[in-house]
């Protein structure tokens, strides 16, 4: 008996003194961009895009992303939509700026469980017209090399159909008709962290409508 005491003192002793922690495996870090487009009307509703993706490849990331404008105002907290295939989650939405001049967006990413680590995205500038033009060029708020961009260009009105086409650096990237909500979207590599200038030209079925946008933006180092 003594000597079974005396083991049950001894490995309580040891466990006060080395005490046995769980194991706790460390969240995946996530990314998140926000899409914009690069000029809009003011007091219109502008389309917008958010995703989050898991940098690990694996799982799609749940929970919230919360929008502010540029000036640090609150904007809205909007729920993720997972993909099916995992890998990123996603909401589209739309916002109305009310004053003329360069607003911004950005994107908050709020995990809902430990399984992911939160993020945010940089501000995307927007520059605010009196009226919306013909063609602006919805694209996310930062270009990262190697790293695939999603561009899309959208046509007002929707139903105008027609053709577009897009350079980037001169060189002629992607022709295609828009879809029926007026859209084309393209994805696009940066391959150097050097300056790049998108441009897109764009004509109306009935050929009485055209317009050329051009854009520059910057690549940041893998």
């Amino acid at each position: 008996m003594r000597r079974a005491f005396g083991f049950a003192v001894i490995t309580a002793l040891a466990l006060a003194v080395f005490p046995v922690s769980a194991s706790h495996a460390a969240s995946t870090s996530t990314t998140t961009v926000l899409e914009a487009p690069n000029q809009f009307g003011v007091d219109s509703n502008m389309p917008v895009r958010v995703q989050v993706t898991s940098d690990s490849g694996a799982g799609a990331p749940t929970g919230t992303v919360s929008i502010y404008n540029s000036f640090g105002a609150f904007v809205e907290t909007l729920t993720l939509t997972p993909t099916d295939n995992g890998g990123y989650s996603w909401v589209e939405f739309t916002w109305a700026a009310s004053v003329l001049g360069r607003n911004g967006l950005r994107a908050v990413y709020n995990s809902n469980s430990t399984d992911f680590a939160s993020s945010a995205s940089s501000y995307a500038g927007i520059q605010i017209l009196t009226e919306t033009p013909l063609t602006v060029l919805r694209m996310p708020d930062r270009f990262v090399v190697d790293t695939p961009a999603t561009l899309t260009l959208i046509i007002t009105p929707a139903n105008g159909g027609g053709s577009a086409t897009f350079n980037v650096n001169n060189v002629q990237y992607y022709a295609s008709t828009p879809n029926r909500t007026g859209s084309i979207a393209f994805t696009w590599t940066p391959t150097e962290s050097i300056p790049y200038t998108f441009v897109s030209n764009y004509s109306n079925a009935a050929g009485n409508a055209s317009e050329s946008l051009k854009q520059s933006v910057f690549a940041n180092p893998s």
